[in-house]
């Protein structure tokens, strides 16, 4: 993984990269490097188990006012709400682990996991498109990785919200 980071940090700031090798890193390396830490948040996501989800990645936080410094964060609380929330209104009995088969083959390409890296070079967001008996259903499961001096990541849970 740290030779992996390396690469793409060293690329980014030498600006030595086309659209086409960003594309390529985008589909492959990133959703590589993403996919272990979104399995594990995807997973513990069907299992309810929220609380473990802020065992292993960060919670985001945004400004409450934009006048003010006070911030505000995810909670186990709103984690909760947000997710059993919206299978309670859309009548829906759980969320699918990750890896199970997605319905979805819309004419264009698509992946269940994509990724955009950050042009500055401090890391990547990645979408996850959550299902329920293989079917999208429009929770989606947003999260970044920022690379560290260490040449590791820091996984960063972003938001879960409907797409």
């Amino acid at each position: 993984m740290e030779e992996t980071i390396e690469k793409i940090v060293k690329m980014l700031n030498e600006r030595k990269y086309t659209l086409e090798d960003i594309k390529e890193l985008e589909k492959g390396e990133l959703s590589h490097l993403a996919e272990p830490t979104v399995k594990k948040v995807v997973d513990l996501l069907a299992e309810r188990k929220y609380s473990e989800i802020f065992e292993i990645v960060e919670m985001d936080s945004w400004p409450v006012d934009p006048n003010t410094e006070e911030m505000s964060t995810w909670s186990i609380e709103d984690l909760q709400e947000a997710v059993d929330g919206f299978l309670e209104l859309n009548e829906l009995p759980y969320m699918d682990k990750f890896g199970v088969p997605c319905n979805f083959h819309p004419q264009y390409e698509y992946h269940q996991l994509s990724c955009i890296l950050y042009r500055d070079g401090r890391g990547f967001s990645a979408d996850y498109d959550l299902t329920t008996d293989g079917e999208k259903n429009d929770l989606t499961l947003q999260m970044e990785f920022l690379f560290t001096d260490a040449n590791t990541m820091n996984p960063i849970f972003l938001d879960v919200h409907v797409m």
